[in-house]
């Protein structure tokens, strides 16, 4: 099986309005199989709604909705190999040989933000492969 590198702009953040970095790797040849990492400036009014609506849980991550930060689990950012005074959130997009998982850290004041994705690889996985991340 043949992996190729991500960066720069083949990491297509969601909710981020400037990505400072990205790193990742694409282990898919037809298939979904990819994980990366953007590092950025969050959309603000997301952060923010996120914060409010969501409380630690322990249960499975529901299912995204971009739309309702109501739908999103707030999950332990050290799972994901996310440190320090980070907030994270996470969710899933199953899709048949697609299935997407989205997990988000922000700071405090929502200035600051990592936006992990993967497809079909493991999101504890593949946060142990990227590196953590310090907030």
């Amino acid at each position: 099986m043949t992996s190729r590198r991500l960066s720069g702009s083949d990491c297509k953040p969601r909710k981020l309005t400037k990505m400072q970095t990205c790193t990742g790797e694409d282990h898919g040849f037809q298939e979904c199989g990819f994980s990366f990492r953007a590092i950025g400036v969050p959309e603000k009014s997301w952060c923010e709604a996120l914060v409010a609506e969501n409380v630690a849980s322990d249960g499975p991550l529901k299912r995204c909705n971009w739309d309702n930060p109501a739908a999103w689990t707030r999950v332990a950012c050290a799972v994901y190999n996310v440190h320090g005074a980070a907030r994270c959130f996470g969710c899933d997009d199953p899709q048949p040989e697609a299935g997407k998982t989205y997990v988000y850290a922000y700071d405090a004041a929502c200035t600051h933000a990592v936006e992990q994705v993967t497809c079909n690889v493991d999101p504890v996985q593949a946060g142990a492969k990227l590196g953590p991340v310090t907030f």
